[in-house]
């Protein structure tokens, strides 16, 4: 089944969103390429002979998966992509990151979690998105546009979705949110909590509440954000191949209109379009994150020092994401800021 354009770069936004904090923004794609890449291969050619790539065991995705949640998930994840990369002849072919690396994606329990988050993303995006989209009918799931948490609510174990359900617990009728893998496969496959809807509802309140109480400081660090993310501008960087392509379509047409060979400038054209377009979608991808920081500055500042209570539209406006792990939640807002609750 393919995954629509649409889908694709929500993911894409989820990983990079997942990777906010100690990654600049110019390394997002690093990491999201080589996992986007190995999940693509592995899922395509693990246990095929004589294909263009070789998964070997040891070096599939589905050991990523089984290496999720570990305290050295880190070293893991960079011991399988080296082994598949040594495989298939392809070290330095791909981005240089390490999964392992302190200095950009924390220690201790803040990195086993972002690794193995960005692994639950790529984990199964096609079930994730049919879970949120379609049903039985193939229409679009009611849940999914009615409760502000439906499709933004995700298991820390398996990487599906939560959904709310109606749960019958000796005779006391009540709203819990389950991992659809859970639901319909069993624990067997995901042995994540099932969750009552006031403890989740009141883990993001307690982020919001927690972000309001900052105040003047937090409003502090997002301005500070705001100018990490104009010094990261490509606008200067995008101007420059734009006057380098300018130069090099002018020495095309004269040497094609000498009838000499031209071969080379076009394959050089060819590069700084190519480069155009990554700075150009860097570009749009670091405006959109200075307006969200914008909006929530904002919101900081009308309601500081304020206790919120849980609104559906206000979720719908600042919170990205909603990860459930066995002990804990991790609320991502909009702005690029992750709370531990």
């Amino acid at each position: 089944m393919a995954v629509k354009k649409s889908e694709l770069y929500s993911l894409l936004w989820e990983a990079c969103n997942k990777l906010r904090g100690g990654v600049e923004p110019s390394r997002y794609k690093d990491y999201v390429l080589v996992l986007l890449f190995f999940k693509y291969v592995s899922d395509r050619y693990k246990g095929q002979r004589f294909a263009e790539f070789t998964v070997n065991e040891g070096a599939s995705f589905d050991d990523l998966i089984a290496a999720k949640g570990k305290p050295d998930v880190g070293e893991r994840v960079d011991v399988i992509l080296q082994k598949f990369l040594e495989d298939n002849k392809l070290v330095g072919a791909l981005p240089d990151v390490s999964f392992n690396n302190p200095d950009e994606l924390g220690s201790g329990k803040e990195l086993v979690d972002k690794v193995s988050g960005l692994i639950a993303i790529f984990q199964n995006p096609i079930h994730r998105r049919s879970n949120i989209y379609t049903g039985a009918s193939k229409n679009k799931r009611i849940y999914s546009s009615k409760y502000a948490l439906s499709a933004i609510t995700f298991c820390g174990d398996c990487g599906n979705i939560y959904r709310r359900t109606y749960w019958n617990i000796h005779g006391r009728k009540e709203f819990v949110w389950r991992c659809v893998t859970r639901i319909e496969q069993g624990p067997e496959v995901c042995k994540n909590r099932t969750v009552k809807e006031d403890e989740l509802y009141g883990a993001v309140m307690t982020a919001i509440n927690k972000l309001l109480a900052g105040g003047n400081n937090m409003i502090k660090t997002l301005e500070e954000n705001i100018h990490a993310v104009i010094g990261e501008t490509t606008e200067y960087q995008i101007s420059e191949i734009n006057n380098l392509l300018e130069e090099k379509q002018k020495e095309l047409i004269k040497l094609a209109n000498k009838g000499q060979d031209y071969e080379h400038l076009a394959d050089e054209i060819d590069e700084l379009r190519d480069k155009r377009q990554i700075l150009l979608v860097e570009d749009a991808s670091l405006s959109g994150e200075n307006e969200r920081i914008n909006e929530l500055i904002e919101f900081i500042r009308k309601n500081k020092f304020r206790t919120l209570e849980y609104d559906d539209k206000l979720v719908r406006k600042i919170i990205q994401s909603v990860t459930v792990y066995e002990d804990h939640f991790v609320i991502a807002f909009k702005s690029g800021i992750e709370m531990e609750i």
